[in-house]
């Protein structure tokens, strides 16, 4: 059996790389992985923008689930659910909404990454999920990656471990942002 580093040297076609995580991955993440999926239809089923909502978050679920395994956000998952969310944006005519939510997200995770060390994977599947929120719940999502990236990094400590992915954060901060109804904090 290969390992992670060792499948990255050599180039792998995206859907070989989510079969492969799925393969190496416990059972816990393929539950979490297939509850994403669910989740994922039923956010973009309730949601104004139905098709966007849903594949952007179908296909952060799917880059969540690689990272989990590879500890690499892949950059063709990431730019799907991109162009889902300008998509959706576009529809409802709130671009510029999507664009200040998009450089919010991305722009905070940009500061951890120039001072912590996270991926740029990372930081793009920030502004993804930023401009997923919008300025509607741009307050939200980084406060709900931040919740859950602290837990899991208890959880690293916990079990001893030196890498964690910040992948499965970042879907939840999407979950939570797409869920967060309009004026919640009124």
């Amino acid at each position: 059996m290969k390992t992670a580093e060792a499948e990255l040297a050599e180039p792998v076609a995206l859907w070989q790389r989510v079969t492969r995580a799925w393969g190496n991955v416990g059972t816990g993440a393929r539950t979490a992985w297939l509850a994403a999926g669910v989740m994922a239809m039923v956010v973009g089923a309730g949601s104004a923008e139905p098709a966007p909502t849903t594949i952007t978050g179908a296909a952060l679920a799917c880059a969540a689930l690689v990272d989990v395994h590879e500890r690499r956000l892949p950059n063709a998952l990431v730019a799907v659910a991109a162009l889902a969310t300008v998509w959706g944006a576009a529809v409802s005519a709130s671009l510029a909404s999507a664009a200040v939510g998009a450089a919010i997200g991305g722009g905070l995770l940009l500061v951890v990454r120039l001072q912590r060390g996270l991926g740029m994977g990372d930081v793009k599947v920030g502004a993804v999920v930023g401009g997923a929120a919008g300025t509607r719940a741009v307050v939200i999502a980084p406060v709900a990656i931040a919740v859950v990236a602290a837990l899991a990094a208890a959880w690293g400590l916990l079990s001893r471990r030196r890498q964690l992915p910040l992948g499965p954060a970042l879907w939840i901060g999407w979950l939570v942002a797409a869920t967060v109804p309009e004026g919640w904090w009124r």
